[in-house]
């Protein structure tokens, strides 16, 4: 990176994608200023005007009292930052992320479309910026290379699964004693934001740094304000992340609302049963959960691999887990379950084109259930 002459130079060509590299640059920067370095000291002083030359007596005497917090400055204002918290939120809006993390924005530039239709499922006004201009172009780049002849108008299969778990949460509030909800691997969802909560509802976000870097730059941006007491848990759902939830206030001893939405889909089968397992440690009885899945038939299909390999080649997430029977796998880890085929009355809203499919022959499932106590489901918290 070549040394610039002034705090006010434009940025270079390739503007700073990895903060930890910067953090790095910023203490050679400063280890080259205490040896005496001439073009670390001549870097610093066009950039940072404490210590800008003047009378040589004192020049020494400035360097050695030089902080890594001044050569962060100098760092960001080389890029035309005015400070290093602006570099910072820079990079984390823009950082790559992965595969998964970029899914995300996919789904949020569908909420965006959603919301601009005449009769919307939902309205989501924060989607649009959420997805951004790589959002935007993920889906358009997925589309035209695996459904060419779809339009612009939302998927299906994304829009009526968000407005599902709307209507679900939505009545699963109502019970007083259920004061938690729970998202696992939140992306760009903003339900915190754009649904309205009964009081005393905290909401608990979880997903990776990457993911809440950029969701957070771009919510504080837009000054948008959450309907509930909202926290965030930066964690990793294929690790251990059920100490960094209860670190987060999350009480299990309180029932609680918890939503996978588009999330088991893209785990293999062992961490998907590793979330589940640790759910039934996490979730007390009365507690609800609720996530959509695909048949494990349609994954090994002869129909799907030409999809599922498109997917990898544009480096998104592939669909990973499939189950037959969702009330078998919840009933086998203490959830009372129930699950409807998508195109069913109450799983379409006008929009499923596809005939009406059969459970025999289903692809595709909404599945939402209970955790059992001692004596049984508490009914009487549905």
């Amino acid at each position: 990176m070549p040394s610039r002459t002034s705090p006010l130079a434009s940025a270079p060509p390739q503007p700073p994608v990895n903060f930890e590299q910067q953090r790095k640059r910023a203490r050679a920067l400063l280890r080259g200023a205490r040896a005496n370095d001439a073009e670390a000291r001549k870097r610093i002083a066009a950039a940072h005007a404490a210590f800008a030359p003047r009378a040589r007596s004192a020049r020494h005497d400035r360097v050695q009292s030089l902080s890594l917090h001044d050569t962060q400055l100098v760092i960001a204002r080389e890029y035309g930052f005015a400070t290093w918290a602006c570099l910072k939120a820079h990079i984390h809006a823009h950082a790559t992320l992965t595969s998964l993390g970029a899914t995300s924005l996919v789904a949020a530039a569908n909420r965006a479309l959603e919301t601009k239709l005449p009769n919307p499922l939902f309205c989501d006004p924060f989607a649009r910026e959420l997805a951004g201009d790589d959002g935007w172009s993920a889906m358009r780049t997925v589309r035209s290379t695996i459904a060419p002849w779809t339009d612009v108008s939302p998927e299906p299969y994304l829009s009526i699964t968000t407005r599902f778990f709307d209507d679900a949460l939505r009545r699963v509030v109502q019970d007083p004693s259920i004061t938690q909800v729970v998202m696992l691997g939140a992306g760009m969802d903003t339900r915190a934001f754009r649904l309205e909560w009964p009081r005393g509802i905290v909401f608990f976000e979880l997903d990776r740094d990457e993911v809440f870097d950029r969701k957070e730059t771009v919510l504080r941006r837009l000054q948008a304000r959450p309907a509930c007491e909202r926290r965030i848990v930066r964690t990793d759902l294929t690790r251990s992340w059920g100490s960094a939830l209860r670190k987060a206030g999350f009480d299990p001893g309180r029932k609680a609302a918890i939503l996978a939405e588009s999330v088991f889909l893209y785990l293999d089968e062992p961490v998907v049963t590793q979330i589940v397992t640790a759910l039934r440690g996490l979730a007390c009885a009365g507690s609800w959960i609720g996530f959509d899945v695909t048949s494990a038939g349609l994954l090994a299909s002869a129909m799907m691999a030409p999809y599922l390999n498109k997917l990898k080649q544009l480096g998104r997430a592939p669909w990973r887990f499939g189950i037959n029977d969702p009330e078998a796998f919840l009933a086998a880890h203490g959830w009372d379950a129930t699950a409807v085929v998508f195109g069913a009355p109450e799983a379409s809203y006008g929009r499923w084109l596809c005939p009406y499919a059969l459970r025999s022959i289903a692809r595709a499932f909404l599945a939402q259930g209970w955790m059992r106590g001692e004596e049984g489901v508490c009914r009487d918290s549905r």
